[in-house]
C-alpha cells in the first residue's frame, strides 16, 4: 500500500466532506436543542400561571398548596433559590480546593520531581481523571458523606448558618 489518497476524483476533497457532515450535524443538534426549548418552556407552562418566573429564582420555600373545590391549586409557592445557593456553594467549595491542588501537582510533576517519581505519579493522575465524576460522587455520597457528618458539618452549619 503506497500511501492513503485523501481526495477523490469528483474534486470533492475529504476535508471538504468531512466539513459537510459535521456542518449538517451541528444543524441537526441546534434543531434538537431549540426544540429542547420550546418543549420546556411549554411544559412549564402552569408554574407561570401560579407564579412569575423571578418569584420562583428569589423564593426558598417550597409549597405544594392545597387544591380548592373548583380543582386548582391554591397558596402554592415554589422556590429554586435553595437549590441554586446550593448548587453555586459546592461548586465554589470544589473550586477553591481543587484548582490549588491540581496546579500545584502539575508543577511538581513537571519541575521538582524526579523523573523515577514523576513518571508513576503522572500515570495515576490521568488515571484518576479518567475516572468519571459521578463515581466519585456516589463514593462521597455514600462513604464520605458518613465519615464528615461529625466532624466537619457542624463547623460549616455553625460559620456559614443555614441557606437562605
Amino acid at each position: 500500500m503506497a500511501g492513503l489518497e485523501l481526495r477523490r476524483t469528483g474534486g470533492l476533497s475529504a476535508d471538504s466532506l468531512f466539513r459537510r457532515v459535521t456542518g449538517t450535524g451541528l444543524i441537526v443538534l441546534f434543531i434538537a436543542l431549540v426544540g429542547l426549548v420550546v418543549a420546556f418552556v411549554g411544559y412549564s407552562n402552569p408554574l407561570w400561571e401560579i407564579q412569575s418566573p423571578i418569584d420562583f429564582l428569589t423564593s426558598s420555600t417550597w409549597s405544594a398548596g392545597t387544591i380548592d373545590e373548583n380543582g386548582q391549586v391554591a397558596n402554592a409557592l415554589y422556590g429554586a433559590l435553595g437549590a441554586i445557593f446550593g448548587t453555586v456553594a459546592t461548586s465554589l467549595i470544589a473550586v477553591i480546593f481543587a484548582a490549588p491542588i491540581g496546579i500545584l501537582a502539575a508543577i511538581f510533576l513537571v519541575e521538582f520531581a524526579p523523573p523515577r517519581l514523576a513518571a508513576p505519579l503522572t500515570f495515576i493522575v490521568e488515571l484518576i481523571a479518567a475516572i468519571p465524576s459521578v463515581v466519585f460522587g456516589l463514593w462521597a455520597a455514600g462513604d464520605l458523606s458518613n465519615r464528615l457528618r461529625d466532624t466537619i458539618e457542624w463547623w460549616i452549619a455553625s460559620s456559614f448558618g443555614r441557606e437562605p
